[in-house]
Parts: structure tokens; C-alpha cells; sequence
């Protein structure tokens, strides 16, 4: 088995939306039903934003079903209208890959990783992308079963479903502010001057918030803790 990383620059739609947002870096996660799309930029102009989607998702005779615009990010999810046609991730899937969540698309660049499980697979995946886009290989490396472990997709609801409205702002608000970066670049008292709220208070919030995200990580940890495990196992023959 293969991963592999491919910066593709192409005029499918997402990267055309890309385009004229430079500034933006868009996540997409993509099921066969619906695109959730995260896109990431301090001075987003999200109506605009949402408009170009809308239209997009128009002339894929799709809807726009959900949109939200948070302090540091928005977030818009659209029925899914994929196909071979129109999205690099289908191809690769007709291809017998596995594309890995997110894509990534960042000044009309996409990156695509995604696990090939047959080793004449890649070549010919190329000479498909080729046709449709410029293609600039990131990175890749030989996988082995165990590997699969790492690549492993963690669902967003199985960590966060378990917290409060509250509980995730004041998560969010205190990542996006520095508050768990070496040095920290905000407080708690910052924080809760913010919120018109008690530190006690606060921090009550963030102990909860952090405690479900752990419990919620268990099983990725026993997971990774045994695939590092059969690696350095590995390594000692």
C-alpha cells in the first residue's frame, strides 16, 4: 500500500470557488450525500462566500442546506453532486482508493492524500489527473497494514456531540485566542472579562469541554498506542 499527497491545480469547482477566495483555506468532507465545507480566513467576507457557493451549488443542480459564520471560520454544507465528472475525489474512489478527510483547497490548490491499495494503481490515476490538471506530487510513503490505524477518520460527533453550546464556544473562543499555546497568548481572566462571566465559571466550562474531548479520544489513543507499539516492534528485528 501507498499514501500519497498530490497538490492539484485544476477547474473543477471547488478549486474554481477557491480562486477567488486566496486568502482562504477550505476544508472539505465529502460522503456521497453531503459536502461540509470549513473555511478558515479572519477578514472572510462569508456572504460573499456563501453567495459563490450558492450559485455553485446551483449550477450543480445541488442546495446550500446549512451555513453558519463563527468568529474565525464559517462553515456551509451542500447536497452532494459528485461524480467522475466533476471531483477528483470520485475519481480516485472509481479508482479503488481511499481518500483521506479532509481536502484541502488553499489559492485554487487542491490537496488530495489519498491510500492506494494496488501498486500499479497510482500511474494510472496520474495519467487520469493529468488530463484535467496540473499535478505536483507532496509526498509519498509505503503503508503497511498496521498503518491504517494512523489514517484512522475520528468523527466530530463522537467528540464533540457530548458538550454544551456554551461549553464548545468557550473551547473555541480559548483555542483561536492563544490560551493553549507555549506561551499562552491569553488568560482565563481575559477570557471571562470577554463572556461577562466569573473565572470559576469559565474555567468550570473548559474543564468539562476538555474532559469529553479525552474521554472521547480513548479509544484513538488505545488504537494509536498499539499501532506505535507493532511499529517499534518492527523496528527491533
Amino acid at each position: 500500500m501507498e499514501e500519497i499527497t498530490l497538490g492539484l491545480r485544476h477547474n473543477l469547482p471547488f478549486s474554481n470557488v477557491s480562486s477567488l477566495f486566496p486568502d482562504s483555506r477550505i476544508f472539505r468532507w465529502c460522503n456521497s450525500y453531503v459536502d461540509y465545507l470549513e473555511i478558515y480566513d479572519r477578514n472572510l467576507d462569508f456572504e460573499r462566500f456563501l453567495n459563490e457557493m450558492t450559485e455553485f451549488s446551483e449550477s450543480l443542480k445541488s442546495t446550500v442546506v446549512f451555513s453558519s459564520k463563527h468568529k474565525d471560520y464559517g462553515s456551509i454544507m451542500i447536497r452532494c453532486r459528485c461524480s467522475v465528472s466533476n471531483s477528483t475525489v470520485k475519481i480516485a474512489e472509481s479508482f479503488g482508493c481511499m481518500v483521506r478527510s479532509p481536502v484541502i483547497y488553499e489559492n485554487a490548490v487542491e490537496k488530495i492524500t489519498f491510500i492506494s491499495m494496488e501498486p500499479e494503481v497510482p500511474s494510472r490515476l496520474f495519467e487520469k489527473y493529468m488530463t484535467i490538471a496540473s499535478i505536483e506530487l507532496m509526498e509519498k510513503k509505503k503503508l503497511v497494514s498496521d498503518d491504517l490505524r494512523d489514517v484512522w477518520a475520528i468523527s466530530l460527533s463522537d467528540l464533540f456531540s457530548g458538550m454544551s453550546k456554551t461549553q464548545l464556544e468557550i473551547l473555541n473562543e480559548a483555542v483561536s485566542r492563544g490560551y493553549y499555546e507555549i506561551p499562552k497568548r491569553t488568560h482565563i481572566e481575559n477570557l471571562s472579562s470577554t463572556r461577562g462571566i466569573s473565572q470559576s465559571t469559565l474555567q468550570e466550562h473548559l474543564n468539562k469541554a476538555q474532559s469529553r474531548i479525552m474521554k472521547s479520544m480513548e479509544p484513538y489513543l488505545m488504537l494509536y498506542s498499539k499501532y506505535m507499539e507493532a511499529r517499534n516492534t518492527e523496528k527491533s528485528k
